[in-house]
């Protein structure tokens, strides 16, 4: 899943965006790599 978000993450910054949608892409963009770095932290206590 970690894996599969960062690929989701490095797509989504290629996208150029203007205005208003640049603020979204932040935002979604801050999200997923929340989302990777709770997988990271689950896969890590699971061990």
């Amino acid at each position: 899943m970690k894996e599969n978000l960062i690929k989701l993450y490095n797509t989504l910054a290629m996208i150029e965006t203007k205005g208003e949608n640049t603020k979204i892409m932040a935002q979604c963009l801050a999200y997923v790599e929340k989302l990777a770095q709770d997988c990271d932290k689950a896969d890590t206590q699971a061990e």
